[in-house]
């Protein structure tokens, strides 16, 4: 009809945020305990050992149940997010993380990790269960590098998983 609107201004962000997939940790009780953990702020998407001062994360499977485990002292919470396909997790929730600093892990499940950095802020970031038995684990992730920035969704080029 003719009309039109002055042109209204918005503001837009999205955040790039670096992922990876095929990330194997084996059993910190095993024979490759020294790749049991992961640092996520490395973003190497290389296992690391559980007690190296940088993990945040570690495997293990007591008593036969497959487990990552927030490591103690180290800032990190962790939930269970359900059977939801990586890129589908696309904001970290502020309520509903694990009390016991851990989580039984489930093929096909996603995980998310609030995990506190040196100056106090958090980081958010999310765990996909590729592969999982009581020796080793396979995960997709992704790391928000953004301080207190809950955004999880990829860029251009994202993991599809």
């Amino acid at each position: 009809a003719g009309l039109e609107s002055e042109l209204s201004y918005e503001l837009v962000f999205d955040t790039p945020r670096p992922e990876g997939t095929g990330l194997i940790l084996f059993d910190y009780l095993g024979p490759r305990s020294d790749q049991s953990g992961y640092d996520f702020s490395t973003v190497s998407g290389t296992a690391q050992p559980s007690d190296d001062p940088g993990t945040d994360v570690y495997f293990g499977a007591p008593n036969g149940v497959p487990t990552l485990f927030a490591k103690d002292g180290a800032g990190v919470d962790i939930q269970d997010y359900g059977y939801i396909e990586l890129i589908d997790v696309d904001w970290a929730p502020l309520t509903g993380w694990s009390g016991a600093g851990q989580v039984e892990l489930i093929q096909g499940h996603s995980y998310i990790l609030r995990i506190v950095d040196r100056t106090g802020f958090f980081n958010m970031a999310k765990v996909y269960v590729v592969a999982v038995s009581t020796s080793s684990v396979t995960l997709d992730w992704a790391y928000q590098e953004d301080p207190d920035n809950q955004e999880l969704a990829p860029g251009v080029g994202g993991a599809k998983r």
